[in-house]
């Protein structure tokens, strides 16, 4: 036992430095919305509180790193944390089939290019990681372990909106599976008092306005996660992980049908069904995406319960550190937005700085972060004064814009301009009014924000940073 805690603690460590080279090779945060999380961490550091409202525990591990003085640094040690929980998280799920299940499970954990993925991309979502693992690893046992699934559930729930989801079909499917199990009927009791009471009021936990989130989100494409291959390049051994989750799919059909089944396979064979459904849209980086990356985390016990490790031989587990090898294949540090042509942008707006400008995904949080000054990727709301709010426009021509009468505005670069809000809500009026196809493309595409935040985005936040 002594041993395999120890095997375990080393895997967790080796998690982190096989990734942290990788995760060092550029002076940016990974992901679109990496500054996001540099912003959070900036000001929860200085300020005590977040830039963006958010009750999610992961930032609590951003806030931890971020005393050290660098938050790009920060965010990407918080990120590779969150890999290591996942280990002995999925070592005392697999423990509960037999040892050597769990250092498989512990294994596959430390070197999963998903979970890489997850950490540079999404790191929110990669916080459900080790709640959903200790979850199983709670409903596997009996007796008083299994109230282990409560603290559980609370941190599956706080991690990420699709936490919360997950718990409350994995806690009926394993209620219903187990004859009605009182532990199960608790977990779930808790998750429905949580997000009834709080959820409406705390920004971050599931509530009904987040329906908004599923808009365009769902319709018939294809099957997930083939049909995500094409939005971005995956490495062949990332699409390998990621195609194993229809694997893991037939591994619980098949323990289920055997009887051989624990409460968890029930409920991840269920989480995976839904996961894999083809009813997401297959032209975003969105839900069906994100589905697609968090699915090896339900087919890994699964796969490992279904195969026998019992007959393998011993010296397969030397394998193991090789395995880690494959975990950085989950990330290219050079396949990030063109942050050094934003900060370009960013220097050239116009000074004095207005109230508030609106920029795109990537630009936006790098704005706050440069210049300490607001910026947001959504249309202003009406209520506020457009001749106060600047905004930061791509793909308008020089000749378009004095064509419809916009001429006074800053060229940035060859694709960017910079115009007051008004200016270019007067330019956008008759832009479309003149009926050219290409022009109202790039006027509509998400480069020029044109929808206004939903108020479920503004709940418990104080009024005097709602514009946040």
């Amino acid at each position: 036992m002594r041993r395999d805690v120890a095997g375990v603690g080393v895997l967790a460590l080796l998690a982190v430095l096989v990734r942290l080279p990788t995760f060092l090779a550029t002076p940016h945060p990974l992901g679109t919305d990496g500054y996001y999380y540099v912003v959070q961490t900036e000001d929860l550091v200085a300020r005590g509180h977040l830039h963006v409202p958010d009750t999610s525990w992961v930032f609590a591990l951003h806030g931890l790193f971020g005393s050290l003085g660098d938050p790009v640094l920060a965010t990407k040690l918080a990120a590779l944390a969150l890999v290591a929980l996942a280990v002995p998280a999925g070592w005392l799920a697999g423990s509960a089939a037999s040892p050597r299940a769990g250092l498989a499970l512990a294994t596959w954990m430390a070197a999963s290019p998903a979970l890489t993925h997850l950490a540079a991309d999404f790191p929110k979502n990669l916080g459900i990681a080790a709640p959903w693992l200790l979850l199983c690893a709670a409903a596997d046992r009996q007796g008083r372990a299994r109230w282990g699934a409560v603290p559980a559930v609370l941190l599956l729930v706080t991690a990420h909106r699709l936490g919360a989801v997950w718990a409350c079909v994995a806690l009926v499917v394993w209620a219903v599976s187990s004859r009605l199990d009182r532990t199960a009927w608790a977990g779930l009791f808790v998750v429905g008092l949580v997000l009834a009471l709080l959820g409406p009021v705390l920004p971050g936990l599931l509530g009904l306005g987040d329906t908004f989130r599923l808009q365009g989100q769902l319709g018939v494409g294809g099957l997930s996660p083939f049909a995500y291959f094409g939005l971005r390049a995956f490495h062949p051994v990332e699409q390998v992980e990621l195609t194993l989750a229809w694997g893991g799919l037939l591994a619980g059909a098949f323990l289920l049908v055997t009887g051989r089944g624990r409460p968890s396979t029930a409920m991840a064979t269920a989480l995976l069904v839904v996961s894999l459904a083809p009813v997401y849209a297959t032209d975003t980086l969105d839900l069906g995406y994100r589905l697609a990356l968090v699915a090896p985390l339900l087919a890994a016990p699964l796969l490992v319960q279904a195969t026998p490790l019992d007959r393998l031989p011993r010296a397969a587990g030397w394998l193991a550190p090789f395995a880690l090898l494959l975990a950085p294949t989950g990330v290219d540090p050079d396949d990030l937005p063109p942050y050094d042509r934003y900060e370009a942008l960013i220097a050239a707006v116009p000074r004095p700085l207005p109230e508030l400008v609106v920029a795109h995904q990537g630009i936006n949080f790098l704005y706050d972060h440069r210049t300490g000054r607001e910026a947001m990727a959504w249309a202003p709301e009406p209520d506020l004064d457009p001749t106060r709010v600047g905004r930061i426009v791509w793909g308008i021509r020089g000749s378009e814009w004095v064509a419809h009468g916009a001429p006074d505005r800053v060229t940035l670069d060859a694709d960017y301009a910079y115009v007051r809000e008004d200016v270019w809500l007067a330019f956008r009026a008759r832009a479309l009014a003149g009926g050219d196809p290409d022009l109202e493309a790039r006027i509509t595409s998400w480069r020029n924000p044109s929808r206004v935040r939903p108020a479920a985005l503004t709940r418990g936040r104080d009024p005097s940073r709602a514009r946040r």
